[in-house]
């Protein structure tokens, strides 16, 4: 299938693991929220191996709404009772920003260049990241 032949090109991205490792340690609740399934989820994480990194992982699978959807960050919010304006949220999807900055969520950013193969974007409404090494806490 598709997802086998393009498994080689998932890799993290650079300043991934450190940012995290910093998050982590100052104790920030850190939660993956995805659009893809679980099952696809779980083989990049292993491949990966952020897993452990993260305090909850969910997909909008579990949720029945898109993250492009106000209900799933209602939903989320429900399930972990997280505070919009403390909140961090990255993303490489500008549909998904703007729900999120829709639903509260204060401090947004949006990657310049999604995909590691494709061109790199700008964005008016969001600061896009060139390297996770920009973000400093």
């Amino acid at each position: 299938d598709i997802e086998n032949e393009v498994f080689n090109l998932v890799n993290i991205r650079p300043g991934v693991a450190e940012f995290l490792e910093r998050l982590c340690a100052v104790e920030c609740k850190l939660v993956l929220a995805t659009n893809a399934d679980r099952r696809s989820m779980s083989r990049k994480l292993a491949h990966t191996q952020l897993s452990g990194y993260f305090d909850d992982i969910f997909s909008s699978h579990d949720f029945g709404f898109a993250k492009e959807d106000r209900a799933f960050w209602q939903a989320l919010q429900e399930k972990i009772n997280f505070e919009p304006e403390h909140t961090l949220f990255i993303d490489d999807n500008h549909s998904v920003l703007s729900a999120a900055r829709q639903f509260g969520i204060k401090f947004l950013y949006g990657i310049q260049q999604p995909n590691s193969q494709g061109e790199t974007i700008q964005s008016e409404d969001f600061y896009c990241l060139s390297s996770f090494e920009e973000l400093t806490l």
